[in-house]
Formats: structure tokens, C-alpha cells, sequence
């Protein structure tokens, strides 16, 4: 028995333990709750806030919604609200960035190709949707965090530790929510900056219109990103002495982003519930620069998509029961320019156009009796990639599909006059691929083969418990445990031309996740804070890794495990005009492939510690802030070759906001300060000391 299986089985005891306390004061209660005054209000959202629901909720008014706040308490959630949140120049992605736990991987740059780790898993096991869509790419599994939409997002919803059931998303390590929308009027914000940075950004709602409402946003975000970068010439990082500064040439972006929504809800929802229906484009033209001892001139990506998505829900017996179903299509198309044959496994010219389709139908339904609340939910979908090389010409392949089945029901239990709340989910899912084999000549066509087939099942128990509540103290417990597992990506089962050959045999990763965290709230006075502290484990096992197996191509396989612990700490802090946010994460993630040159060594690529700290000042319409991020050393090798060490590194940054009139406000900020020379946690360069300017214009909010 490994210790992933005895850490669940461990915490499957404990979860029906709870449940069967939580059973006997069920019964033994009267069924009467009593009414508790709500709780002082703690301050504005901020990006580095936890939003806490510690007091009893009343089921008034519709339950479900009510209940579905409460219940993702259970999970380490975050919430962030652009409109709210004084770093207005900042895309989604990097204001996910400054949430504890999460790590972002890019190219460097703004707005460069990137995704995003939690709590040390890999891109492809956290979901990231919009809207409630997941953006996971059918091929490679991995969300680019970077094509979030630069415009008319309302707010950013980040559980850790898994994804609550109303979501219906496969994101076993967690889960972002980028939901769009907001308040009634529209918005405008144009900037600049350093490297010839533009970008400007527009949003419109309009509701009252006959029983509906149309949102409208769209955005532009354009850089040269030609900024100067330390080149090491491919030598050791201990080695200085060949060390030189590079303009970095080939960076350059152009990102645009649409998207529009109708809801249409015939006598407020009463006839014929609530309708949606939304469309998005996005499209992403950039240079691919290359490592910074191996820059490109040449080389160039292309991304563009199309999104439409219909929507239906109709609530029932007075708010405490919900039916909803919703379609949806995804088309998009990714090109790839290598002219001068700067990059590949043969360093020769050659151009690929990839189709990337995603269509299916989710439904589910939920319902609240007393303390007990069940939801149900089902998604049936079919991905598809089909690639096309343009230059040299090959014959036409078959096109790599998926199709996938999940299921997944969830009860949550409000006991104990509503201070207690235990959740239970269990689900199953299964996939099917149409897998083929390689060619016996590399001019002539693939040949399909038997399908690769794959079924799952998952479970998840969660807790969350108000300790102790006080007009001026608040303190809760919540806790989860849960199986982590991952499918194999299309990449990793069927390959890619020469460079990646693919791998029919592989299996699922699997594993074992569980967390407990305190979270407090005070109130004194003047003085209002509130944090969380949380403990977090994470077993892998089977762990798919790509090992090269010839000089010019990789192979996926299942050679390794992995354990990954740490904590992570979010605290914010208001007393008078001042303002106090602190976010720190420290991770320890270690190799138990029991191979003698990896085991117990740092995974690469995983931060072992970062935190980011941030003093506010505001005073009427002048709000003025300091930042500090400090970044641990990180390994960049399986081996972890001390030369190979990416530094530490402290960056400082500052800013104001102006409110110039009641509508218009001046934001000006400085980043990197100090001027410090560092990479990416993929190792690519990243600016220097730089600045950005804009105004935002806000009309009928």
C-alpha cells in the first residue's frame, strides 16, 4: 500500500467521522435556527484578501445561491475585483500572480505566452474557465493564462485544493473562474508604458431592456517588449564573466479580445427561467525570442478563437431547487512561422497550421432540504486537434480526438445552529482516444489503431467550522482531503512530428491531496484585519514526465513520483488611511521516483518561496503604495545542478492613483525598481525597471 493510498484512506476515516457527529447533532436539534446579526464588514476586496463567510448564513431569498457561497468555504478560495482593486494596470494574469500558491510560467514579458501552477502541480491539473467554460487546450491540457479577456471581467475566483461541483471543471489541484460581467454603465481605460506598451479597454452593461440585460467588452494590449536582458551565452549562472546586456529583439505582441453577452430572463425568470447566450474572439500575434543565449529573429506565433456558449437555468420551489444545462463550442487555430529554421529538433525552415475544436453540453441540477444540500452534474464533450504542416507539405492526418464522459454529486450539511458544514463529492469520468500509430515511411499517412480508453473515479470530503464568533473575533477551521489524478494530454498519448513521439501505453497519474487551514477576522477599534494560514500535502504517483529518446525527439512516460508540502499565508490589515496586504508561500517538492540521481531532490521549476508584500496610503482622491516581491532560488534541473540555480531575487515597485474627478482616475506605477536582472520560472528573461500610466473613465457605476 503506498503512502498516497494510506493518506486517503486516512482521511476517508476522518471525513465520516466528522459526518456521523455532524448526523447526531443534526438530530438532536429542533430545526429552528437563531437569527445572528451580521458580522462588522472587514474593508474592501483586494487582490490578496480570502474571502471569509465565518457568520451563519440566513436562507432567505435564494437559498441556493446562499448556500453555494457558503459550501466553497470548504476549499481555499480568493477573489479578486478588478473595479476594486487600486492596481488597475494590471492583466488578469498577473493579478492571479499575486495570489498565494499560484506561480505563473511565461516566455517573460507582459502579456508573453503563459500558464499557471498551484501548489506545485502542473498546468494541466488546474481548470481554468470563463464563465464557467474551460480554455484547457484539447492538445496539450494546459490553459494560456494570457488570453484571459483584458476587459469587462467582474471578478477572479481561485479555489485550491479542487473544484466545487457547481463548476463541473476536471481541475483536481484547483480551479480559476474568470467571471464577466458587472454593475450597470460602461467603463474606458486607455495606458502606455515603457518598450512602446499601449493598451485600452472598454465595457458596457445595460440591463432593464424587456426582461434582459447585454454586456459588451473588448480589449487591446499591444508591447515591442524590447528591453535590455542579462545574456549569459550559455554558460553556467556562476560564471559572470562573459555576462552581457542584450536588447531583446522578436518580443513583440498584438493581443485583441471581444465579448458579448446576452441574458434574457422572461418575467424575471418566472416564465421559461433564465436564458444566456455569449460570444468571444480572441487573437494573439507575437515573435517567439528565444532563450537569452539563443534569441530568434524570425520566428513567429499566431492564436485566434472563437467561442460560443448557450445557457439555461431555471430556478424552482422559491429559490431552493435549480435546473441548468448549457452548449458550447470552441474552434480555434494556432500557426507557427520558423523561417530561417531557428528553432526545432533540425533547425530547418518550416511553417504548421493546427485546428483545435471543443464542443459538448454540460447539465446539472441542485437542491436544499433543511441542512442538506445535493447537486448533480454531468458534461459529455468531444476535443479534437487536427495538424497541418504548410511547409514542407505533408499528406492529410487523421485528427486527434477525445471524447469524455464525468459525472460527479456532491452533498453538502449545515448542522450545529449553521456554524458546522461538511461536503462530500464523488465522481467518475472516462475518456476515450482515438489513437494511432506512426507511419512506416515519415511521407505516408498515420495509421489508426486501437482507442486508448481511461476511467477514473474521484472523491472529495471537506470541512468547514465557525470556532469561534464575537462582535470583534472570528475564527474558523476548514480542512479537505481528495484523490489528485490526471489523463494523459493528446501530446503525450499521440505525439508531434519527429520532435515528440507519442505513447500509447501510458496511465493516469494518480494520487492524494488533502489541506487545513485557520482563518481569522478582528476588529478593534480603528484596526480591522483578517488572515488565513493553511497546511497543504500533495501525493503523486506515476508522475508523467517526457525523457528524450533519440537526439532530436522526447517521449512521455510514467517514471516518476513526487510529494509536495507547504504553507501558504494571506493577511490584510486596515487602520485609518493606511492599508497592509501580505501574501507568502513556501513549498517544499521533492522527487520519490526512487531513481538514485533524482530522489529527494527539488522538483525544478517550483519556487520554494515567495512572498509579496504591500503598504497602501489614501487619503480622499490620492491613494499612493509600495511593493515588495521577494523569490526564493530555484532549481531549473531534474539533477539540481547548483550552476544551474536560478538566483534569488527582490523586486520593488510603487504607484498612485488620482481621483481627477468623480469618474476619472490617474494611475501611474513603477515596477522593478531596483533594476534587477531575472528570469521567469522557465528561465527566460524579464524586464528591468519600468513604468505604465493610465486612465480609467467610469460612467453610471
Amino acid at each position: 500500500m503506498t503512502s498516497a493510498t494510506r493518506l486517503v484512506r486516512a482521511g476517508w476515516r476522518v471525513a465520516a467521522c466528522v459526518g456521523l457527529v455532524a448526523i447526531a447533532a443534526l438530530a438532536r436539534a429542533d430545526g429552528t435556527e437563531p437569527s445572528v446579526p451580521p458580522p462588522p464588514e472587514l474593508g474592501a476586496w483586494s487582490p490578496l484578501d480570502t474571502i471569509f463567510s465565518l457568520p451563519p448564513v440566513e436562507v432567505r431569498g435564494e437559498p441556493l445561491r446562499r448556500r453555494r457561497a457558503v459550501e466553497r468555504e470548504t476549499l481555499a478560495s480568493a477573489v479578486i475585483v478588478p473595479a476594486a482593486e487600486s492596481r488597475r494596470l494590471a492583466t488578469p494574469a498577473e493579478l492571479l500572480g499575486t495570489l498565494p500558491g499560484i506561480e505563473l510560467r511565461s516566455l517573460g514579458g507582459m502579456g508573453a505566452f503563459s500558464t499557471a501552477s498551484l501548489r506545485g502541480a502542473s498546468g494541466q491539473e488546474m481548470a481554468v474557465l470563463v464563465d464557467g467554460v474551460d480554455t484547457r487546450s484539447p492538445f496539450t491540457g494546459e490553459a494560456m493564462i494570457d488570453e484571459l479577456p483584458l476587459a469587462g471581467v467582474e471578478r477572479l475566483e481561485l479555489y485550491r485544493g479542487g473544484a466545487p461541483a457547481s463548476l463541473g471543471a476536471g481541475g483536481a489541484a484547483g480551479a480559476v473562474n474568470v467571471v464577466t460581467g458587472g454593475a450597470q454603465g460602461a467603463r474606458l481605460s486607455v495606458g502606455a508604458g515603457s518598450f512602446d506598451t499601449r493598451r485600452a479597454g472598454f465595457s458596457a452593461a445595460l440591463t432593464g431592456l424587456r426582461d434582459a440585460d447585454f454586456h459588451l467588452a473588448a480589449g487591446l494590449l499591444t508591447s515591442d517588449a524590447d528591453y535590455r536582458y542579462l545574456d549569459r551565452h550559455g554558460t553556467v549562472i556562476s560564471n559572470t564573466a562573459d555576462d552581457t546586456l542584450r536588447l531583446r529583439r522578436n518580443a513583440d505582441l498584438e493581443a485583441r479580445d471581444l465579448l458579448a453577452r446576452l441574458r434574457w430572463a422572461p418575467g424575471a425568470g418566472r416564465y421559461g427561467g433564465r436564458w444566456s447566450l455569449a460570444y468571444r474572439y480572441l487573437s494573439r500575434e507575437n515573435g517567439v525570442p528565444g532563450t537569452e543565449s539563443l534569441p530568434t529573429l524570425a520566428t513567429r506565433s499566431q492564436r485566434s478563437g472563437h467561442d460560443w456558449r448557450l445557457g439555461w437555468e431555471s430556478p424552482l420551489l422559491l429559490g431552493r431547487a435549480e435546473l441548468r444545462a448549457q452548449g458550447f463550442l470552441r474552434r480555434g487555430w494556432t500557426r507557427f512561422l520558423n523561417p530561417l529554421g531557428e528553432t526545432g529538433p533540425f533547425l530547418v525552415a518550416d511553417e504548421t497550421r493546427d485546428r483545435l475544436t471543443s464542443r459538448g453540453a454540460t447539465a446539472g441540477g441542485e437542491v436544499t432540504v433543511g441542512a442538506l444540500h445535493l447537486q448533480l452534474s454531468g458534461e459529455a464533450r468531444r476535443e479534437g486537434f487536427l495538424p497541418d504542416n504548410l511547409n514542407p507539405a505533408k499528406p492529410d492526418e487523421f485528427e486527434r480526438r477525445r471524447d469524455a464522459r464525468r459525472g460527479e454529486a456532491e452533498a453538502g450539511l449545515l448542522v450545529a445552529r449553521q456554524r458546522l458544514l461538511l461536503v462530500a463529492a464523488y465522481g467518475a469520468e472516462r475518456i476515450e482516444d482515438n489513437y494511432y500509430g506512426p507511419p512506416t515511411l515519415p511521407w505516408l499517412p498515420a495509421l489508426e489503431r486501437d482507442r486508448h480508453v481511461a476511467r477514473e473515479r474521484f472523491r472529495r470530503a471537506g470541512l468547514h467550522l465557525r470556532a469561534v464568533e464575537g462582535p470583534r473575533w472570528q475564527l474558523g477551521i476548514a480542512a479537505n482531503v481528495a484523490d489528485a489524478y490526471r489523463a494523459p494530454t493528446l501530446l503525450e498519448l499521440f505525439g508531434q512530428d519527429v520532435s515528440v513521439s507519442g505513447n500509447p501505453a501510458l496511465r493516469p497519474e494518480h494520487g492524494a491531496q488533502s489541506d487545513l487551514g485557520l482563518r481569522a477576522a478582528v476588529r478593534r477599534g480603528e484596526l480591522a484585519a483578517r488572515g488565513e494560514l493553511t497546511w497543504f500535502r500533495r501525493d503523486l504517483e506515476d508522475q508523467i514526465l517526457f525523457l528524450r529518446n533519440s537526439q532530436s525527439s522526447v517521449r512521455a512516460d510514467n517514471v516518476s513520483a513526487s510529494r509536495v508540502t507547504g504553507r501558504e499565508l494571506s493577511l490584510s490589515a486596515e487602520w485609518r488611511r493606511w492599508r497592509l496586504r501580505l501574501a507568502r508561500t513556501t513549498l517544499v517538492a521533492r522527487d520519490r521516483s526512487g531513481l538514485a540521481a533524482y530522489d529527494g531532490k527539488a522538483l525544478p521549476y517550483r519556487s520554494p518561496a515567495r512572498s509579496l508584500l504591500r503598504l497602501g496610503w489614501e487619503h480622499r482622491r490620492l491613494g499612493l503604495h509600495v511593493e515588495r516581491e521577494w523569490r526564493a532560488a530555484t532549481f531549473s534541473d531534474r539533477y539540481n545542478d547548483p550552476d544551474r540555480q536560478l538566483p534569488a531575487a527582490t523586486l520593488w515597485g510603487a504607484g498612485l492613483n488620482l481621483d481627477l474627478t468623480a469618474a476619472l482616475v490617474l494611475s501611474i506605477e513603477g515596477r522593478n525598481l531596483g533594476d534587477a536582472r531575472i528570469e521567469d520560472r522557465l528561465g527566460y528573461p524579464l524586464p528591468g525597471r519600468h513604468w505604465q500610466a493610465g486612465l480609467s473613465w467610469a460612467l453610471g457605476h
